[in-house]
């Protein structure tokens, strides 16, 4: 069972069913705090906090960037922490809480150094299911999302690689394979079970197409290979 004031972080890259997960996950009993519950392009929501997107979001536009175009270094200014710590006390009587946001992938260290006892879960899609919902939600050239693709998630195995074991997840095709994994996890962490139908795979575009033409590609499936080694 979970400890008191335990701490989840779910990191992922975009359109990689990092909502799916955490909506699962806060049926199941995670506290997420006011997220957003339904969009147009995700009609259960992405479960996002807005004050932690605005936080994300501002950390990369004064470092030059945005999610899109990720920097190589990503400064705190102390008004940066100060706003992590503010978030954080909002959920100091919660005996578990969590969240996700595919920008944390890019900027975990300084939760992990406030939240040294966190678990956090990683979650990964086939870069060609990537890059095809980013072209279908705005009409992102394939090159460039596979690029980004690779960035978020050497950016995840990254973690994986320093911190050890942590639990990995992979958005297949295979919508039961992939309750079996969130099965696995729920029960890891001290949630309950009756979170599981929260998942809707009639919501989930499987279909994209062989990207393989585009130099980017190649990559991107090297990397894809070493996260389906490390799941467990």
């Amino acid at each position: 069972m979970t400890s008191s004031h335990s701490t989840v972080i779910i990191l992922g890259m975009h359109r990689s069913g990092t909502s799916a997960l955490t909506g699962t996950l806060e049926k199941a009993g995670l506290q997420l705090g006011t997220v957003i519950e339904k969009a147009s392009d995700n009609l259960k929501g992405n479960r996002e906090s807005r004050a932690i997107m605005l936080l994300h979001d501002d950390i990369l536009q004064r470092n030059g960037g945005s999610w899109d175009r990720p920097p190589s270094h990503l400064n705190w200014s102390p008004i940066h922490h100060a706003f992590r710590d503010t978030i954080i006390e909002t959920h100091r009587h919660d005996s578990i809480w969590g969240f996700k946001d595919p920008r944390t992938v890019l900027m975990a260290g300084p939760w992990r150094a406030a939240l040294p006892s966190a678990t956090l879960v990683g979650i990964f899609r086939h870069p060609f299911a990537v890059a095809q919902s980013l072209f279908n939600r705005s009409a992102m050239p394939y090159e460039k999302s596979l690029a980004l693709w690779t960035h978020y998630n050497r950016n995840l195995i990254w973690h994986q690689n320093e911190l050890g074991p942590i639990p990995f997840l992979e958005f297949s095709q295979d919508g039961s394979e992939f309750l079996t994994q969130v099965e696995r996890l729920v029960t890891k962490l001290g949630l309950s079970s009756e979170g599981l139908d929260f998942y809707d795979t009639a919501l989930k575009q499987n279909d994209y197409p062989n990207l393989e033409h585009i130099p980017e590609s190649r990559t991107a499936l090297q990397l894809y290979e070493k996260l389906q080694a490390v799941i467990h």
